[in-house]
């Protein structure tokens, strides 16, 4: 929208320069050609990367056939209906808010375009240009990296430590921005530190763990895990990474102190999946079920996975319960689960230690709060 451009034109001038149109417009054709993106992605490209409008494409002796073939399949226009804004402006207006000089403006970058950026990462990865178009749309700036200092040496390092480059463009293509020697490696070294056999192959599986936080997201995380005594915590990792995106204070404390404050050997039984169940959705509801039938179930105790991962249709079964009666309590107890589970986990726990719990279950959370008692859960 012309709103859009505006925002854009103020933060980035360059575009403002006489040359700007002209190699805009062999940007726009390369996408287009070689990517096979449509116009609105390519528009939606533009305004997250501005900057790619002035870069050189390379590949000079395509350009026409390139044009010629983009002018039979969208119209003999399109590149200026692209980028209709911009020649609009007066070479007036032009001239006044740019320099005269495109290189001041643009710095192209030196030694390699954009074309063979395309060429490297498509051959690189081993991906099919449908992903990679999905990769540049997801993250534009992937195109502005210079080829022979950043993407060679990027995809060489990445490929030495054993990460899947198709996998990296296909779920994470922000990992090709990331200062290798800076970012990555101490990251890659922290988890060989761990434990974890194969750092590689742990990052090809969930490849967004190399934009984490070491200091603010995976030091801490790690360190509360290591405290629990979960066994082989390095192979544990590497088999359920996506712990490191769940939020330590909202999600992995307050499930982990549930299931101590009920009596479970959380260092035993827990698996870092465990930790992705949500506390008012399934485990509490679940252990507040079979509480209340415990009596009928001949001692049987349900597991920690039972409380987290178990099917419902199963869980329910093993209890003797219809899923629509789990359904009834799980409304009755989220709303206490989330009030407590960041506060008071030990509260949390005591909550459904009532004897009769229909005496309370349908007060509402503040009353039933008021009840609760100061002991564990009796297993």
């Amino acid at each position: 929208s012309d709103s859009e451009l505006a925002r854009t034109l103020r933060v980035a001038t360059f575009l403002l320069a006489p040359a700007a149109a002209s190699r805009g417009r062999e940007v726009v054709q390369l996408l287009l050609a070689e990517l096979g993106l449509t116009v609105e992605e390519v528009r939606g490209v533009v305004l997250a990367f501005p900057r790619l409008l002035t870069l050189s494409v390379g590949s000079p002796a395509d350009a026409q056939p390139r044009a010629a073939a983009l002018s039979r399949i969208h119209g003999p226009d399109i590149t200026s209906d692209l980028l209709s804004p911009l020649g609009a402006l007066p070479p007036s207006s032009l001239a006044r808010e740019g320099s005269g000089e495109p290189g001041e403006h643009a710095s192209p970058v030196q030694g390699s375009g954009l074309h063979a950026r395309i060429c490297f990462l498509r051959e690189e990865g081993g991906v099919e240009t449908a992903v990679l178009a999905r990769a540049v749309r997801r993250h534009p700036q992937l195109l502005g990296l210079e080829l022979s200092t950043n993407l060679r040496p990027t995809v060489r390092y990445y490929r030495d430590a054993g990460v899947q480059i198709g996998r990296l463009l296909t779920a994470h293509p922000q990992a090709f921005s990331l200062s290798t020697s800076a970012n990555v490696e101490p990251k890659i070294a922290f988890w060989r530190e761990v434990g974890v056999p194969d750092v590689g192959a742990m990052i090809s599986t969930h490849p967004m763990l190399v934009s984490l936080s070491l200091e603010k997201s995976l030091r801490p995380k790690t360190a509360f895990l290591q405290a629990l005594g979960i066994r082989e915590l390095g192979r544990a990792l590497q088999a359920y990474p996506q712990v490191y995106t769940l939020s330590l204070e909202r999600n992995i404390m307050p499930t982990e102190r549930f299931l101590a404050l009920c009596g479970y050997n959380v260092g035993a039984e827990l698996r870092l999946r465990h930790l992705a169940a949500s506390l008012a959705r399934r485990i509490v509801p679940r252990h507040e079920l079979w509480r209340r039938r415990r009596a009928q179930l001949g001692g049987w105790r349900p597991s920690v996975a039972d409380l987290c991962v178990l099917k419902t249709a199963t869980f329910c079964l093993r209890v003797g319960a219809a899923p629509a009666e789990l359904l009834d309590v799980e409304r009755a107890v989220g709303p206490i689960v989330q009030q407590l589970a960041l506060l008071n986990p030990q509260a949390l726990a005591n909550a459904f230690r009532v004897e009769d719990p229909s005496d309370t279950l349908n007060q509402a959370p503040e009353a039933r709060a008021s009840a609760y008692a100061p002991a564990r859960i009796p297993l």
